[in-house]
């Protein structure tokens, strides 16, 4: 694929596809407790224009600036006008972005091997499933991408333009998620290690090995530590600019900083903790009969395949040229690299024992660059006609089980604990729960203000569904009281409460009791004044007949 509109073709035919497996059956799914929570956060921004970072919990901003625009052209005036699709749409249009970004790849590994790239991202399941999820990791793998292929150009052009390219991806990297620094680590060390494979004599100029004229090496040096202080110092205003709400709170900056130590002790305990083949058992194999296999081993293998095929005519290149360059050699390095940065990133989220499925996508992308070279690599190196074909049909059978696992994976079972994706995640009853809610409320003469009183340990993300009820209180446990003083039409307990605590809410005699799933072995107990219960129970009869 040489032609300019075979190469835009193939991008467009990759975006369409992505747009296809993302869109759909956004409202579908119920909201993850970590969704529901970031659409508090936003609120809070949108509604009173502040936004204070928290570094001991939460995330940067990036996500809730995204999201305004959105907001603003939805015409609803507060969350209780929101809809889930409201605030997934935000990650699935940075999943689209990614996948047209990918084709700034092309310099660095062939137009062909982008457009893979390209069509592989649009169909693995993991990066889709996470495009349609209210969270960060999205937009941080898009400033991820952005950071590299300005990275690339910058050493290859040694321009300004992509020097102040590199500084705002760092800036909104950081300003997206805290481990955006694992992911700065892993390029450093994949950085120095590329050096040391290709023997190159300096690292800022790891992709050229252009060597300036002696009179003007000072120059040239002088020049380069310019642009390296732009970078910082671009990167620097756009995190603090995005902490601090354009600079109106200062503090939120200097909190940012806090926020590693903290994020540094959490990572060795909690109840996230896996082992350290966590993510590769994810991503590559499981299995929870009769449900079906959901694996993305096809993406390890062809990346492994990709990195043997960048080498196989290594030895015809010369690494000791005096002179810049050839486009093979820079190809090389660039293969040697994505390959160190997968390696490294992974190594690093298997050493840290807190572990969350979302943020394998950060080690599976770069895979998924391989996995595109040696796609293209695979039919082009091919020497008859015949085994090109077998190789095509080969990898479109396995590029169709990946859209059929996609299309599970983010359909029946999206919430289903089966899917591996799908991580600790609100299980279906719980919009049963506020739905019947809704139609109590309806029932009761106070509406929306019917008074609902919620003792629950992380109640997330109930409160996003009674987000209209104004009603609706949420206490903790430890804060039971002997006496209800005011009264309450319903009652929603965590399931573990005990005896002795339900004893302090002093229920009233013959409420209605129900049970109700909020996430894997957390059970809700909903308990309903009669009176209103019998109104409830008339209504629906006379509205079914």
């Amino acid at each position: 694929m040489t032609g300019r509109w075979a190469f835009v073709l193939g991008t467009v035919a990759a975006i369409g596809i992505g747009f296809f497996l993302r869109l759909p059956g956004l409202n579908e799914r119920p909201m993850h407790a970590d969704e529901a929570v970031h659409a508090f956060k936003l609120d809070d921004l949108w509604q009173r224009g502040e936004y204070i970072y928290d570094p001991h919990d939460f995330h940067g901003p990036t996500l809730y600036y995204a999201t305004l625009p959105i907001l603003w052209l939805s015409g609803t005036k507060d969350i209780s006008g929101t809809a889930k699709s409201t605030y997934r749409i935000v990650p699935v249009i940075f999943g689209l972005s990614l996948i047209a970004l990918t084709a700034g790849l092309a310099p660095a590994i062939g137009r062909g091997e982008s457009v893979c790239a390209a069509l592989l991202a649009a169909i693995s399941t993991a990066l889709t499933y996470y495009s349609r999820y209210y969270i960060q990791e999205s937009l941080l793998l898009f400033f991820t991408l952005a950071l590299i292929i300005a990275g690339y150009r910058f050493i290859v052009t040694k321009s300004w333009r992509w020097a102040m390219v590199v500084g705002m991806s760092v800036g909104f990297m950081y300003a997206t998620k805290e481990t955006s620094l694992i992911s700065f680590a892993a390029m450093a060390a994949a950085i120095w290690l590329t050096c040391i494979v290709h023997r190159c004599s300096q690292t800022a100029l790891i992709l050229t090995d252009q060597k300036p004229a002696q009179t003007q090496d000072t120059v040239s040096q002088h020049r380069m530590l310019l642009k390296v202080g732009m970078i910082l110092i671009v990167a620097t205003s756009v995190s603090v600019c995005c902490y601090s709400v354009l600079f109106t709170r200062i503090e939120g900056a200097i909190d940012s900083l806090d926020s590693v130590f903290t994020y540094t002790q959490r990572a060795t305990e909690g109840i996230h903790s896996h082992p350290w083949y966590f993510h590769l058992r994810t991503l590559y194999w499981t299995h929870y009969a009769p449900a079906p296999v959901f694996t993305e081993a096809m993406i390890l293998l062809f990346a492994l395949v990709g990195v043997f095929l960048a080498y196989v005519k290594r030895n015809r290149i010369s690494h000791k040229s005096k002179c810049a360059v050839s486009n093979d050699v820079l190809r090389l390095r660039f293969t040697t690299f994505i390959a160190l940065y997968a390696l490294f990133s992974w190594i690093a989220y298997a050493v840290i024992p807190y572990k969350t499925p979302w943020c394998a996508i950060q080690f599976h992308y770069p895979l998924i660059v391989l996995a595109g070279i040696a796609s293209w690599r695979l039919v082009a190196f091919s020497k008859t006609l015949w085994v090109r074909l077998a190789i095509i049909v080969v990898m479109l059978l396995a590029a169709s089980d990946l859209v059929v696992q996609n299309r599970l994976a983010s359909s029946r079972f999206s919430a289903d604990a089966r899917n591996p994706y799908a991580y600790a995640h609100t299980l279906r009853s719980i919009e049963d729960l506020w739905l019947f809610l809704e139609q109590l409320s309806e029932s009761h003469l106070m509406g929306d203000q019917m008074p609902i009183a919620v003792y629950c340990e992380d109640s997330w993300p109930l409160p996003w569904y009674t987000r209209r009820l104004k009603g609706a209180h949420y206490k903790t446990l430890d804060t039971l009281q002997q006496e209800v003083h005011e009264p309450v039409a319903v009652f929603i307990i965590d399931g573990s409460i005990t005896d002795i605590q339900l004893e302090k809410l002093a229920l009233q005699p013959n409420m209605v009791s129900s049970s109700y799933g909020l996430r894997p072995g957390k059970q809700l107990a909903v308990f309903v004044d009669e009176q209103l219960w019998e109104n409830f129970a008339n209504r629906s009869n006379q509205s079914h007949n």
